[in-house]
């Protein structure tokens, strides 16, 4: 996943939009696991997930085999 951090800043909320450029099946969905989010990612069609990170931190996403991994950092 590019970019494999973004950074952005606790108590916000933050749209992330999520492009699969490839047909493999590994990246046909993202998932969010501290913010109970998941989304099916059709190949070149860009989806956006919205979340709220609270609290400073690091919070992972993966693909849905969790082999892509990236994470959205709060400051």
């Amino acid at each position: 996943m590019q970019p494999a951090s973004i950074v952005v800043k606790a108590g916000r909320p933050v749209r992330l939009n999520f492009t699969r450029r490839e047909a493999s099946t590994c990246g046909e969905e993202v998932v969010i696991p501290a913010f109970g989010k998941r989304a099916h990612l059709p190949e070149n069609q860009t989806v956006t997930v919205e979340v709220k990170p609270e609290t400073p931190g690091e919070y992972e996403f993966t693909c849905g085999m969790s082999m892509y991994r990236g994470k959205l950092v709060a400051q």
